[in-house]
C-alpha cells in the first residue's frame, strides 16, 4: 500500500506542474496578446492623430478614442476626396454610425447569451418544461442578432477598407494599394502602416495653395 500511496502523490505531483507549467503558458499568451494589442492601438492612434493634426483637422484627439477613431479616420478620407478630386464624401458619419450599431448590436448580442445561459442552469434544475419557451425564444433571437451583427461588421470593414485606401494614397500613393493589400492578408500591419506614413503628404496638394484649404461649412465639425 505504501509503495500504490507514493505513486499517486508522484502522479500528483506530475499532473500539478503540468497544469502551473500549461497555467503559465497561457498567462504569457494572454500578457503578450494583450501588449500586443496595446501596441498596435498606439501606433494606429498616433498615426491618425498626427494626419490629422498636420491636416489642419479639428479635434485630433478623437484619434484615441474608440469609436470616435472611425469618425476621424472618414474625416481624412473625406478632405482627401473634396480637396484632391473635388468630391463632396460623408464616409467619417457612415463609419461613425456602423461602428456604433456593431457596438450596440454586440452589447445586445451578450446579454441575449446570458439570458439564454441563466435559463439553461434554470431549466437543469428545475426541469426543461418551463423554460424551452423561452430558450427556443432566446436562442431563435441570439441568431439573428449574430447574423445582424455579422453584417453590420463586414459593412464596417468594406467601408473601412475603402476610407483606408484613401488615406494611404493621400500620404504616400506609390505604395497604396500594397499598404491596403497586406492591411487586408495581415490586419496589423494597418497600425503599421498608419504609424509609418504619419507624416507623409504625398498625395495631397502643397499647402500653400488655396485648394488644399477645406472649406469652413465642410469641415467646421471636423
Amino acid at each position: 500500500m505504501t509503495e500504490y500511496y507514493a505513486a499517486y502523490l508522484q502522479q500528483q505531483q506530475m499532473l500539478s506542474e503540468v497544469a502551473y507549467i500549461a497555467f503559465l503558458v497561457v498567462f504569457l499568451i494572454v500578457v503578450a496578446a494583450a501588449l500586443l494589442a496595446l501596441a498596435m492601438y498606439v501606433l494606429e492612434s498616433v498615426g491618425l492623430y498626427t494626419i490629422a493634426r498636420n491636416r489642419g483637422l479639428h479635434h485630433p484627439w478623437m484619434a484615441w478614442v474608440p469609436v470616435l477613431n472611425h469618425w476621424l479616420l472618414g474625416c481624412i478620407s473625406d478632405q482627401y476626396r473634396y480637396v484632391v478630386k473635388g468630391q463632396i464624401r460623408n464616409r467619417r458619419t457612415v463609419l461613425l454610425v456602423l461602428v456604433t450599431v456593431s457596438t450596440l448590436v454586440g452589447w445586445f448580442g451578450s446579454g441575449v447569451s446570458a439570458a439564454n445561459a441563466s435559463a439553461l442552469g434554470q431549466m437543469l434544475e428545475g426541469g426543461a418544461a418551463p423554460y424551452a419557451g423561452m430558450i427556443t425564444g432566446t436562442v431563435g433571437t441570439g441568431l439573428l442578432i449574430a447574423a445582424a451583427g455579422l453584417a453590420v461588421r463586414l459593412l464596417l470593414k468594406v467601408f473601412r477598407y475603402m476610407t483606408l485606401y484613401d488615406v494611404y494614397t493621400s500620404c504616400d500613393p506609390n505604395n497604396n494599394v500594397l499598404y491596403l493589400v497586406l492591411g487586408i492578408l495581415f490586419g496589423f500591419l494597418t497600425p503599421v502602416f498608419l504609424f509609418v506614413n504619419r507624416n507623409k503628404d504625398e498625395g495631397m496638394p502643397p499647402r500653400k495653395e488655396a485648394a488644399y484649404r477645406p472649406p469652413a461649412e465642410e469641415f467646421a465639425e471636423v
